[in-house]
This record gives structure tokens, sequence and C-alpha cells, in this order.
């Protein structure tokens, strides 16, 4: 066999060998992604209703824990602590804190396998919140969030909900971040940031963070003004 033909052979059989490995890595996560995708509509539809949470978190946590056979996504960990989280905020009087660990282990392995997932982050802080945690770490785990993702839609509102009450808790350093929000959060859900505006620091930071923005600052005083006066 002449030497051309050989290296022909061999970049042939190498390719091959590639190929099969890239074969064997995209199939788990090809059945993972197939797997989750009844979960991803459940999933989708408790986002947009948080009533739903009963009639969902089954198909959401079934179908994460499938998947996760399949390949360790940091995404499946966050899926299921956020569904958790939410669950163990539902109980009524007496919170179940075995779902609040659970939920706070499945987002800090999230977390370790995604370190700029920001609602990640997120749901570790609200957990320590809503459980009576360490505000200390509450604060951290938000400025994280802010820190990896200031701009993001869907978590917007809610990342803004919990940092109001700890501004205090806050940095000095750390609190452009809650003020960088509020234009951003006003074009996107006007209604919510009205209903944040229910102290007067609140308000204040509100303004303060719309200072720079002369059409939101104006449109934010004008709405606030209107909730103020009683209905006839």
């Amino acid at each position: 066999m002449q030497k051309g033909q050989r290296d022909r052979y061999l970049i042939l059989g190498v390719t091959a060998i590639v190929a099969a490995v890239l074969l064997c890595l995209a199939v788990p996560r090809s059945i993972a992604g197939f797997m989750s995708i009844e979960g991803d509509r459940a999933l989708s539809s408790f986002l947009k209703d948080n009533d739903r949470l009963s009639s969902l978190s089954d198909t959401v946590l079934a179908t994460r824990h499938d998947a996760l056979n399949w390949i360790n996504s940091a995404r499946y960990h966050r899926d299921i602590g956020m569904i958790k989280l939410a669950l163990a905020a539902s109980q009524n009087e007496e919170s179940d804190a075995t779902l609040y660990t659970e939920a706070r282990n499945s987002n800090l392995t999230a977390i370790k396998g995604a370190p700029a997932d920001s609602l990640a982050w997120l749901n570790l802080a609200t957990g320590e919140i809503l459980n009576n945690g360490s505000i200390k770490k509450a604060v951290s785990a938000l400025t994280q969030s802010y820190l990896v993702s200031q701009f993001y839609p869907e978590i917007v509102i809610r990342r803004l909900y919990f940092s109001l009450p700890l501004w205090n808790e806050f940095q000095i350093k750390d609190r452009k971040f809650i003020l960088n929000q509020m234009p951003y959060a006003w074009w996107i859900a006007p209604r919510e940031v009205l209903n944040l505006a229910t102290t007067p620091l609140n308000v204040a930071i509100i303004r303060a963070g719309m200072a720079n923005d002369e059409r939101a600052y104006r449109q934010f005083n004008e709405g606030y003004a209107r909730s103020l006066k009683p209905n006839k």
C-alpha cells in the first residue's frame, strides 16, 4: 500500500473515531432534551401562572429527574430547586423545612455547574429569605445575581421585590445594581413597579433609579399620584 493511500485511510479512520465520539456525546443530550419537553411546557405555564403549581410541579420534577439520568445539566438542577422552593413557600403556616433544604441543595448544584446563572442565584436568595435564613447570605446571592446578569426581563420584578426591603443591608457600592433596574423595569412592567411603591423608602429608591430617565421618572410619578387617589 502506497504512503499516500495509507495516509488517506488513517485520516478516514481518525475522522470516523471522532464522529463516533461526538455522536456518543450528543445522544444523551438529545435524549435528555426530548425527555424534558413536557416539563419545559409545564414550567413555562407555571412561570406565567403560579397558581397552577400543584397541577404542574409533578410533571416538572419527574421530567427533570429523568433527564438528569442522561445528562448532568445545571439547568435541570435549577428547575428542580425552583419548583421545590415554590412548593415549600406554598405551605400554609408550617413551611416544609425538608423542601427548603432540597431546594437549596439543588440551587447550589446548579450554581456550581453554571456560576453565571442569575436565576439560580435569585432562587438561592429567595430560599434564604422565605425560610428565615441568613440575610447576609440572601443579600450576597442577590448581589451575585445582579453581577452575572443585570438585565434579565423574566426576573426583574421578582428580584426587586426581594431587594427593596433589604436595601439597607446591601453594601453602598452594590446599591447601584438596584437603582439601575428601575427604568428597565418600568418599561417592561410599569404596573408591577407601581405595586413595589409601598413605602416611602421604596418610592425614594424607585425615583432615584429613574433620575436619569426623564420620561420614566415623569410617568412613574404620574402613576404613583393616581394610585394615591381614593377610588370613587
